[in-house]
């Protein structure tokens, strides 16, 4: 049986981004569903496996906090069951203490542990308001091409779910391009949930968003650089 929670989860939806402790793995979104001051849920098509310990960026108020976890179960569900069961992962912060917000993290000289080491502690903890709330990945070249003549030049783009973000909303959205140059970061306006319908993107049939590209003509002809 498992062991009862300290806390209870109390529902709130907020942008998260989520990495294995040890590598240099790039960074994966999601978001939380639920959040305690020892715990969240996070709702990602890419859940890792149990007792892995990650890195979790947690994005509200234009600020973004660093925490230690460990993932303590998870769940890949398939997108036509999306509407019943919640893709993602519910994960246990390893720098718990009894106070402090579970967004904000422990209070001024409270924290048991730290995300990395004592003196990086402040630096790692606040990061720029600009980081980007959603990623595509379109490295691949063929990839790129069949998305840009799908969608990219006609201002708009597809984003796997689930996301935090809510319909109408705008969104930054970091683009990974072909070739390894800088990537392309634009804004966007969630439009509507559909279904993937490229490979471009990944799996067909998979759960997402399309999005409307803000400043279309200006984002297109950066992305049109790297075809």
């Amino acid at each position: 049986m498992a062991a009862k929670r300290k806390y209870e989860r109390t529902p709130r939806r907020v942008n998260v981004r989520f990495k294995k402790k040890a590598g240099n793995e790039e960074f994966a979104v999601g978001y939380t569903k639920n959040i305690s001051p020892d715990g969240l849920f996070i709702g990602t098509i890419r859940p890792l496996p149990p007792r892995t310990e990650i890195i979790v960026e947690i994005k509200e108020g234009g600020k973004i906090r660093r925490r230690a976890a460990a993932v303590v179960h998870a769940a890949r569900v398939s997108p036509l069951l999306a509407s019943v069961q919640t893709s993602g992962m519910g994960v246990r912060f390893l720098d718990q203490v009894d106070a402090g917000d579970p967004v904000s993290g422990p209070r001024e000289g409270d924290m048991a542990t730290t995300v990395e080491t004592q003196d990086r502690d402040e630096r790692s903890t606040e990061a720029p308001a600009s980081s980007p709330d959603l990623e595509v990945d379109l490295s691949d070249v063929e990839r790129f091409r069949e998305a840009f003549r799908r969608d990219i030049q006609h201002g708009l783009i597809f984003v796997q779910g689930p996301i935090a973000s809510e319909i109408g909303e705008e969104v930054l959205v970091r683009v990974l391009v072909p070739g390894g140059v800088s990537d392309v970061a634009l804004r966007a306006r969630v439009d509507r949930e559909t279904i993937c319908r490229s490979e471009a993107y990944g799996e067909l049939g998979t759960a997402g968003f399309m999005l409307v590209i803000v400043d279309a003509d200006v984002a297109v002809s950066l992305l049109r650089a790297s075809l």
